[in-house]
């Protein structure tokens, strides 16, 4: 193989880890930004766990959470809830 082939094979993990760290997205929500995620009536119990760190919005309308706990409100990142 050619050394170019070499380097792009090397190159490829950092690339899918930067990739999965810049574009997080819970299953069953949507981010149309990197700052919103929208996860209405998805039947969620819990807060999602799998947000870009820069998601400031997070929309968990209609959903199955009953309660929310100190921990998980300090664990997520977003600054607005609906």
């Amino acid at each position: 193989m050619e050394q170019g082939v070499y380097e792009y094979y090397s190159m490829l993990p950092v690339l899918l880890l930067f990739a999965v760290g810049t574009s997080a997205c819970q299953i069953g929500c949507e981010c149309p930004l990197r700052t919103v995620a929208v996860c209405q009536k998805v039947g969620m119990r819990s807060v999602p766990i799998l947000l870009n760190p820069m998601t400031t919005r997070l929309d968990l309308a209609h959903n199955r959470i009953s309660k929310l706990s100190g921990d998980e409100l300090n664990s997520i990142y977003p600054s607005e809830f609906y």
